[in-house]
C-alpha cells in the first residue's frame, strides 16, 4: 500500500517488511547536520474545550485558529487563544484566507469575516445530505483555486463555487465510487486531480482527473491509481499504486495523460534490478519533483529524469538505506542512515544534481518513530522517541526549526509560528476526558 506511506500518520515504516542491509552505500553524498539542543517547552496559550465537544478540525492562518465540531464553529486569536467569536453549525471543512469558509454534514458552505463572524455568503445544498438510501454525505473538503473554490462531497461529487458570491458555477456529472474525497490538487492550467476512497473488506484508493470548468471527467476514476503531479498540459500517473495482487505487483506502473484530450500514453513498468527485490518484499512509492520522476524501492531510491521521456536505465542515488523514506511535501524526503558503528541519523533531504543534500539531521539517542501529517501540517516531520512515551519533537522540513513536546496530545495544525495540539486531561465528564487545544511556540531555527 505505497500510497499510504505519504499520507498516513505515524506510519510505520518498517511495515514494509524490508531486508536487512549490510552496508551502506550513502555516506559518499550525504553529511550529517549538527542540530542545537532542544529543550522541552510549554504552550504559550490553552483554550478549554466543552465537555464532549468533537473536533472534526483545525486550521491555523496568520490572523486567526479555527476550530471545527460537530455543532459549532469557534474563531481563536492566535497570540492569546482568546475566543473571537463561535456560531452554530459544524464544520468538517476548513478553508482560511482572508476569511473562514466551512461546510458540515449538512452540505451547506458558510463565508465569514474572520475578524467578527460576519457572514459574507451562505450556500445551502451544496452536497448532498446524509440519508438511511445513502448514508455519506456532507461537505468533506475545500480548496481554493483563482477565483473558485472547489468543494469535494462524500460521495464522490464535486462543485465549483465562487469564492466571492458563493454561486454554483458547476457540479459533476456523476458521482464518484470513492466514498469519500481526500484530496483536490490543481493540475495543469486547467485541471484538477481528484483522490478518493472508499471501505468494505479493504480500505480501496481511487482517483480522476476533471476539468477546471465544467467539472468534466478527463481521465476517468480508476480504482488504485495516484496523481503524481503534472509537466505543463501532461499528468503523470502511477497506475498500480497500491493494493495490487502479487501477480501483477509492480513497484510503479507510470502512465502519462494529456489534460486537454484526455488520451493515455502506453504503460510503463518501473522494475530496478527486480532480482534484487522479491515481489512479496517490497514497498515502494514514485515522487514527481518539478520534471524529474523518482522511485523508492525498499531502501533504495532511483532517478528517472522527465517522465516524458521515460529513462528506462535509472540512476541508482541511494542503496541500503535504514529504513524505507518517507515522501514529503516541496521535493523533500526524510530517511533514515546508518553511520560509522552501526547508529542511525534521521535526515530531511532534497535530492539534487543526483546526490541527497542534507536540510536537517539528528543522531537517534534511541529508537523512533516518524510520523508525517500531510493534510494538517505539510511542512512538519514528527518524530515519535519509543523509549520516551507521550513525547513528540515537530521539525519544520523548510529550515530545522524544531519543538519538543510532552503530554498526552496530538497536533492538529501548524503554521510558521505555533504548533496547534489537542491534548486530554485526567478529568472525567460523563465517559469522556475533557480536552483544551493548547499552542506551542517553535524554538529558534537550527543551524544548517
Amino acid at each position: 500500500m505505497r500510497a499510504l506511506v505519504i499520507f498516513t500518520v505515524m506510519l510505520l515504516s518498517a511495515a514494509c517488511a524490508p531486508l536487512q542491509p549490510a552496508t551502506s552505500t550513502t555516506k559518499s553524498t550525504v553529511s550529517a547536520v549538527a542540530t542545537a539542543a532542544v529543550r522541552g517547552t510549554t504552550p504559550a496559550w490553552r483554550y478549554a474545550l466543552p465537555p464532549r465537544w468533537d473536533i472534526s478540525q483545525v486550521r491555523i492562518g496568520d490572523t486567526a485558529v479555527v476550530i471545527g465540531g460537530r455543532s459549532d464553529v469557534r474563531v481563536l486569536d492566535p497570540a492569546s487563544g482568546r475566543l473571537r467569536w463561535q456560531r452554530d453549525g459544524g464544520a468538517s471543512a476548513i478553508l482560511l484566507g482572508d476569511t473562514a469558509l466551512y461546510g458540515g454534514a449538512t452540505g451547506t458552505v458558510v463565508s465569514r469575516a474572520l475578524s467578527s463572524g460576519r457572514v459574507l455568503w451562505e450556500r445551502r445544498a451544496v452536497c448532498p445530505i446524509p440519508t438511511d438510501g445513502a448514508p455519506v454525505g456532507g461537505v468533506a473538503v475545500i480548496v481554493r483555486h483563482a477565483d473558485d473554490l472547489i468543494v469535494g462531497c462524500n460521495g464522490g461529487r464535486l462543485v465549483r463555487i465562487s469564492a466571492a458570491s458563493g454561486r454554483i458555477r458547476a457540479r459533476s456529472e456523476s458521482a464518484f465510487v470513492a466514498e469519500r474525497i481526500w484530496d483536490i490538487v490543481p493540475l495543469g492550467s486547467c485541471a484538477y486531480g481528484i483522490n478518493g476512497s472508499s471501505s468494505g473488506a479493504t480500505i480501496r484508493q481511487h482517483a480522476a482527473i476533471l476539468d477546471c470548468k465544467r467539472l468534466r471527467v478527463i481521465v476517468p476514476e480508476q480504482d488504485e491509481m495516484q496523481i503524481l503531479g503534472s509537466i505543463g498540459n501532461i499528468a503523470v500517473l502511477d497506475e498500480r499504486c497500491c493494493n495490487g495482487p502479487p501477480n501483477v505487483y509492480r513497484p510503479a506502473t507510470i502512465v502519462r495523460a494529456n489534460l486537454t484530450t484526455g488520451a493515455l500514453s502506453p504503460a510503463v513498468d518501473l522494475t530496478p534490478e527486480p532480482n534484487r527485490y522479491p515481489p512479496d518484499r517490497i514497498g515502494s512509492a514514485a515522487m514527481l519533483d518539478g520534471n524529474e520522476l523518482y522511485l523508492i524501492v525498499d531502501r533504495s531510491l532511483y532517478r528517472y529524469g522527465d517522465p516524458r521521456s521515460l529513462s528506462t536505465s535509472p540512476q541508482r542515488i541511494a542503496a541500503d538505506l535504514a529504513d524505507f523514506p518517507m515522501i514529503l511535501r516541496h521535493g523533500l524526503l526524510a530517511v533514515r542512515l546508518r553511520v560509522d558503528g552501526g547508529s542511525i541519523t534521521d535526515e530531511i533531504v532534497r535530492i539534487r544534481n543526483g546526490a541527497l543534500e542534507p536540510r536537517w539531521s539528528s543522531r537517534e539517542s534511541g529508537p523512533v518513530i516518524l510520523g508525517y501529517h500531510a493534510d494538517v501540517a505539510p511542512d512538519v516531520l514528527t518524530i515519535g522517541n519509543t523509549n520516551l512515551p507521550r513525547s513528540q519533537t515537530f521539525v519544520r522540513t523548510y529550515d530545522g526549526a524544531q519543538l519538543f513536546v510532552t503530554g498526552p496530545c496530538q497536533m492538529w495544525g501548524a503554521n510558521r509560528d505555533l504548533v496547534l495540539m489537542v491534548c486530554i486531561t485526567d478529568t472525567l465528564v460523563g465517559n469522556r476526558y475533557l480536552e483544551y487545544v493548547a499552542a506551542y511556540r517553535w524554538h529558534d531555527t537550527a543551524p544548517r
